[in-house]
């Protein structure tokens, strides 16, 4: 009876007070040692709050939008979420909540979840004008139509591993470029603090390579790569000759000239079984390269470039190449009269680099590489056998393609804005704002075809 009689009075106590004292100057927080306490001001609510708080690194717009909810619905954790540091500017605090701020702020919260939405849908509709679809099933997360090389999740892992060791930061300044949520040097260089010099130790550095390829899958070792701006000077080259002015003979082919055709890997060690493939994708892939000790002495990340045919190196002196440099990567400059792929980042007129990656018995073609040749010269890629080995200079995860179909169709997409008329994706080579323009057409493609990954990334220096 006595527990009865208990209950009955505390509940009127409770009906009283919810009568009594309006409804929204109180506080019902269970803090102060577990006890209820009641408000009459709101004043004396959010100090209150802020006095029983700890730090957590809220901001002001988080408090204000989250103080203005129903109080009554949260429990003492997360009360206890709000920071001391906002203490000091309790004034502001409560004259922000007197105006009803936290309902701006909700109604801003509200505009930009639609206006995600939306762009979602916009990103959508435009992957899928873009893109040949397979499956449901068969989508990788990137949203991207699967390649037989498999989806990019392999090398956004790798990126994320990279980007842990970087400062973040919410807006980065030259010389340090952003990459998603930090800024980052050029690939093989660190940050002072105050400016990006060349790497002092031996690590690691991050970056793309692009291969020009048909649709089989080939190893990426024992090739030749190039980046953004040299592979779209190679493709250029190789689909659309740049004619000569009458009268005036042809330049003598340069040691810039593109590397030779790769070739399809056959069975049989016999050239004539041999086919150059031809171009219908350029392939992109995240290159996580060694920066050795030897590199930091003599100032220069990379070896010697040398060119690769079906699988084997064409430059003379290449085995004596191999026990002088190992098999690191090697990087070199181009220059091709008549087509301008001026890289963004720079203003003269280079035309990027081409790289080689050497890989597994060098020095013969695919097919005839014997199990004793690949166990003497095992190469330098990573992923072959572990990063730990001393031979071992790179390793490569595919990051995504883009077709030239899907390249001639970016001329003529409406979400793509640009100078171009309906199949002139590859005119005017010669022009270096349309080249400029087909850089960042393919730039803009790759980042809404695979949003995980950045569209682009600082490139290293040949030369340092």
């Amino acid at each position: 009876m006595f527990v009865v009689v208990l209950v009955l009075v505390l509940v009127v106590i409770d009906v009283i007070i919810i009568i009594v004292v309006p409804r929204s100057a109180i506080l019902q927080a269970k803090i102060e040692g577990g006890k209820w306490v009641f408000y009459q001001s709101r004043e004396q609510q959010i100090n209150a709050v802020l006095k029983s708080a700890f730090r957590d690194g809220y901001s002001w717009n988080d408090l204000w939008w989250r103080v203005g909810q129903d109080w009554s619905a949260l429990d003492a954790s997360d009360q206890g979420s709000f920071v001391n540091q906002f203490v000091g500017s309790r004034s502001e605090f409560v004259s922000a909540m007197n105006n009803d701020k936290w309902r701006l702020i909700a109604e801003e919260k509200q505009h930009k979840a639609a206006r995600a939405a939306k762009d979602a849908a916009e990103q959508q509709s435009w992957m899928e004008s873009v893109c040949d679809y397979t499956s449901a099933e068969g989508i990788s997360r990137s949203g991207a139509q699967p390649s037989c090389y498999g989806s990019v999740d392999a090398a956004a892992e790798a990126l994320r591993a990279f980007l842990n060791s970087q400062p973040r930061g919410d807006s980065c300044s030259p010389p340090r470029h952003k990459v998603l949520d930090k800024c980052v040097c050029a690939a093989g260089e660190d940050w002072t603090g105050r400016d990006c010099v060349p790497a002092r130790r031996a690590g690691f550095m991050t970056f793309y390579m692009y291969r020009a390829q048909d649709g089989a899958c080939y190893d990426t070792s024992n090739v030749g790569t190039a980046d953004l701006s040299g592979i779209m000077t190679y493709t250029h080259s190789m689909l659309h000759s740049v004619p000569q002015p009458p009268g005036k003979p042809a330049p003598p082919p340069s040691e810039d000239a593109p590397p030779p055709p790769q070739y399809a890997e056959y069975q049989a060690c016999d050239s004539a079984n041999l086919k150059p493939l031809s171009i219908t994708r350029i392939t992109r892939w995240l290159v996580t390269m060694k920066i050795t000790h030897h590199a930091i002495f003599s100032g220069k990340k990379f070896s010697d470039y040398v060119a690769f045919d079906s699988g084997r190196c064409t430059v003379p002196g290449c085995s004596e190449r191999w026990e002088s440099s190992s098999y690191q990567v090697g990087c070199q400059g181009m220059q091709m009269p008549g087509y301008e792929y001026t890289p963004e980042s720079c203003t003269g007129a280079a035309q990027g680099h081409w790289y080689s990656l050497p890989g597994a018995c060098p020095d013969e073609v695919l097919g005839c590489k014997s199990h004793e040749c690949i166990h003497h010269m095992p190469g330098g890629d990573c992923n072959g056998h572990g990063s730990s080995d001393s031979n071992c200079f790179y390793t490569t995860h595919y990051a995504g393609e883009i077709s030239l179909k899907q390249m001639e169709h970016l001329a003529t997409a409406p979400e793509v804005r640009g100078p171009f008329k309906p199949g002139s994706f590859w005119d005017r080579a010669g022009d270096l704002n349309f080249g400029k323009w087909r850089m960042r057409a393919v730039t803009d493609f790759f980042k809404k075809t695979y949003p995980f990954l950045p569209a682009a990334l600082p490139q290293p220096s040949c030369s340092r």
